[in-house]
């Protein structure tokens, strides 16, 4: 198997499930926008920005105007389908860059309400010429970037990329794409155990109850 490295590849994942053009890509090994959040924290980890530190940036113009006309089209379309205040049908919005034919019902309604992000499918209309250099050039930096920033981590920080951060990105996309199973039994014996290790934290609280009226420290004015 061929180690993946990506930028921001909790997007991508999201995007490539969101969109079914693949299957989510197996675990990669690294994520760029990490590793510069994880060399300077207080920097922008856009790749934008980050490909400036290996001479790369401010490649992204291309498809900027392009992506703009197309989120444009998505959200006239949505619009077009719901009602006017007043409860009237609207007219039918033709789309100035994409064809609406295209636009699968799924991808709107995902769009209408808020279950998916209008940037992990937007880029399916791109110009195909278009898309292919902006991926190009991205690749292309993505893979730099980690060649020449991944070698600058610590010890400590190679073990925390790898044992946490990677591990913990990989299991909050699958907990944002098909949520986190709980298991009810399980929950209600962490619920005893709250509730037991509250009681003496409450009976030392109330020795500061009111006769009328028991102490509540959840009371900003009581505490």
């Amino acid at each position: 198997r061929i180690g993946k490295v990506a930028h921001n590849g909790k997007f991508d994942q999201h995007a490539l499930i969101g969109t079914r053009m693949l299957p989510a890509f197996s675990p990669y090994i690294g994520d760029t926008r990490l590793l510069c959040k994880m060399l300077n924290t207080n920097a922008s980890a856009a790749l934008d920005s980050c490909n400036v530190l290996v001479g790369m940036g401010g490649h992204k113009g291309e498809a900027h105007a392009e992506l703009d006309a197309i989120r444009i089209d998505l959200q006239k379309l949505v619009l077009a389908q719901q009602l006017t205040p007043s409860g009237k049908a609207r007219k039918p919005y033709t789309p100035k860059f994409i064809d609406a034919a295209t636009v699968p019902q799924d991808i709107l309604d995902g769009i209408r309400d808020k279950t998916l992000e209008i940037d992990s499918v937007a880029y399916r209309w791109l110009n195909p010429r278009t898309r292919i250099i902006y991926n190009a050039r991205d690749t292309a930096a993505t893979i730099k970037l980690w060649q020449d920033k991944e070698p600058e981590l610590t010890d400590g920080q190679r073990a925390v990329m790898e044992e946490v951060v990677m591990p913990a990105t990989h299991a909050l996309v699958q907990m944002e794409q098909w949520g986190l199973p709980v298991s009810l039994d399980m929950l209600g014996i962490l619920e005893m155990h709250v509730e037991m290790a509250l009681m003496p934290v409450q009976c030392r609280l109330s020795q500061y109850d009111k006769p009328d009226a028991p102490f509540n420290p959840g009371a900003r004015p009581q505490v």
